[in-house]
Formats: C-alpha cells, sequence, structure tokens
C-alpha cells in the first residue's frame, strides 16, 4: 500500500500532508509542544533527526494544518500507525490559537478523513495524564476513557515484566499522578 497524501479543506482550515515548506512551523510547534523538547537543545541533530523521522514515515500520516483566511500555520495533526487496526490521532495547536476551537475543529475534521479513508479502524489518541486541556478536547469531540497506559518513559522501565505486571503498575501510577496516560477511544 501507497503512504496516502492526505488534504482536507474545512471552512477555516487547509489540512494537509506535511511537506519539507513546513519544517521551520512543524517543528517550531514540536518545540512548544512536545514534553522531549529540551532533547532538540541537548542532543545535536535531534531536531532534524525527529524531522526527517515524521516527514519520510511509511508508517504513520503526520499532517500540517492552515488558517484558511491567512494561510499561517496553527497546528500539526497525525494519523500513526494507520495501517493498524488501532490507529492514533494527534494534535497539537500553537500557542497563540489554544483555547479557541482550533483544535476542535481540526480533530473532528482529521477523524473524519480517518474513518472515510480507513474504515473499520479503531481510532484512538494518547494523553498525559497531567494534560487536562488535551483530555478536555478529546472528550468534547467524544472520546471516551478506553485504558491507562505507560508513557514511552514508563515503557523503558517496565522490560522483563508481564502484562498483568505492566497493567496493575501504570494503574497505580496513574492514581499517584505519576508517569502515566489515558488513552480515549474516539467516535
Amino acid at each position: 500500500m501507497e503512504k496516502p497524501y492526505i488534504e482536507i479543506e474545512t471552512e477555516h482550515f487547509f489540512i494537509r500532508s506535511v511537506a519539507e515548506a513546513d519544517k521551520s512551523d512543524y517543528m517550531g510547534l514540536r518545540r512548544q509542544a512536545s514534553e522531549i523538547s529540551a532533547a532538540y537543545d541537548i542532543v545535536p541533530g535531534f531536531l532534524d533527526f525527529e524531522w526527517e523521522q515524521e516527514l519520510n514515515s511509511e508508517a504513520d500520516l503526520y499532517l500540517s494544518v492552515f488558517d484558511r483566511d491567512n494561510n499561517a500555520f496553527v497546528a500539526s495533526a497525525s494519523i500513526q500507525a494507520y495501517r493498524k487496526e488501532e490507529a492514533e490521532l494527534g494534535i497539537d495547536v500553537v500557542k497563540e490559537r489554544r483555547s479557541n476551537g482550533v483544535g476542535t475543529k481540526v480533530l473532528n475534521a482529521v477523524l473524519k478523513k480517518a474513518h472515510d479513508m480507513f474504515p473499520g479502524r479503531t481510532f484512538v489518541t494518547r494523553i498525559n495524564r497531567k494534560n487536562a486541556a488535551s483530555r478536555g478536547l478529546t472528550e468534547k469531540c467524544g472520546g471516551t476513557f478506553l485504558r491507562y497506559d505507560d508513557s514511552q518513559f514508563s515503557k523503558a522501565v517496565h522490560v522483563g515484566l508481564s502484562d498483568d505486571e505492566i497493567k496493575e503498575d501504570v494503574r497505580k501510577l496513574y492514581e499517584e499522578g505519576k508517569d502515566a496516560v489515558v488513552i480515549y477511544r474516539m467516535p
């Protein structure tokens, strides 16, 4: 299966597959939103490495979002593991445009397109338990709690544990307010 190119036009936004010309805006947003943004300053070349990985990924679809009125870059979105039965949706909005409906409109548009392109798949979002704004956005778009999961850091710590041990440990981490994420199933 060839990697699909995506274009979505809404009343307010133009959403399309990420392109080389998007690097500055796209990775600038990644610096604002990513929990690992410190790595861009600490690890030489990491920002360029991550950009190349996303630009050329065969497993994931990364999208740039532009305001239709002024063509300004306002968000990024993704459909990760789109070939798998359970694909993950992601969205980041530039700081200046948060809390004014951009996330809701973009997530709904991407979700609709994902269902149209990949019928029968389950779509989820993966949100850090401490990110109340993203949890609220997901719930506003119809997301419902599916399960707790461990973060990338926790996954490294849990190497060698059974699935049951990991699930119990992740539940405890979540309840203690530590390193865990919430997985929502999208409608």
